[in-house]
């Protein structure tokens, strides 16, 4: 599954990172007006970035809405997007939803990481999946196009997680490299027919914990209205499945990282410290020897 995830590069600074990949970028939607920005928590029903080909047009990249509608629909507006964020691989075949666009409509979403919650019991525990060396990943997606609002949309497929990411989800998005077997093959317009034998090589999970990074990270993350590269942020952790290799940063450190454009949070409160209680001062009582308290007793006797 994957339902919520970074992009740490505003349309611009994008289009170069793609480069970096020896990836063509001939058409960068005019929709988009430089107004996308930065994202550290993208959730389904807001935009994100597409790469794809399409027609003649190599190296598109697009901003759509996450959730894929179809393109029959007739009301949009009554559609629930947000039951279409993930197109499982076993399902692209068999629903009427998904199959058109896997033949003539697919694409990569590129992020930064993206975040999986793993189930303690009754809660559950947010972690952070990301590249090492901090480039960008690659999703495979489908999209589609409603032309009568002139609304495109899009849906990350996944599969079967991995054995060594199981214990965090049964399901993850599907990663896809550039310029390898996979990668060719699913962005090749020319391919518009598979069958379940290619979708499930071509979209085979992997891990590779040379190249991936996973650890935990703030339940901020949780709250969509929550932004900033905090929320990406390791925090100390105690599971023993992590699979973080360096020293994590306590909560501490990620509170100084917090910049103007971050939502406040209100911080948790600190159980005081014994050594912090002030105690009201007590009255100095005069040290008083038995033969002084003997004597004044013998006053007090005489007295009466």
């Amino acid at each position: 599954m994957c339902g919520r995830y970074a992009l740490a590069y505003d349309s611009e600074n994008l289009s170069k990172q793609i480069g970096t990949f020896n990836l063509e970028i001939n058409t960068v939607d005019e929709t988009d007006n430089g107004g996308h920005t930065d994202a550290y928590n993208i959730a389904p029903t807001q935009e994100g970035a597409v790469y794809r080909n399409e027609g003649d047009t190599m190296g598109k990249l697009s901003y759509m809405k996450w959730g894929l509608i179809p393109h029959w629909t007739k009301d949009v507006t009554k559609f629930k997007s947000y039951s279409t964020f993930n197109a499982r691989v076993e399902s692209l075949l068999e629903s009427k939803i998904w199959k058109g666009c896997c033949n003539k409509k697919r694409c990569v979403v590129p992020i930064s990481g993206y975040y999986e919650w793993k189930t303690n019991g009754k809660g559950k525990t947010p972690y952070y999946i990301t590249r090492k060396d901090g480039k960008l990943m690659f999703l495979a997606g489908l999209y589609d196009h409603v032309q009568s609002v002139d609304m495109h949309t899009y849906s990350i497929v996944t599969n079967d997680a991995p054995k060594e990411l199981r214990w965090l989800h049964p399901r993850m998005p599907v990663v896809l490299e550039p310029h390898t077997k996979a990668w060719d093959a699913w962005l090749n317009n020319g391919k518009i027919q598979w069958t379940q034998e290619e979708l499930q090589e071509t979209l085979e999970s992997k891990f590779n914990p040379e190249t991936i990074l996973c650890y935990q990270v703030s339940a901020d993350v949780g709250k969509v209205a929550n932004q900033g590269s905090r929320l990406t942020k390791p925090i100390l952790m105690k599971d023993k499945n992590a699979l973080i290799k360096q020293e994590p940063i306590v909560k501490a450190e990620i509170k100084s990282e917090i910049k103007s454009e971050d939502i406040p949070i209100k911080p948790e409160e600190s159980p005081v410290k014994k050594e912090e209680i002030v105690q009201p001062e007590t009255p100095k009582v005069k040290k008083r020897s038995i033969i002084d308290l003997l004597g004044s007793s013998s006053a007090k006797k005489r007295h009466k």
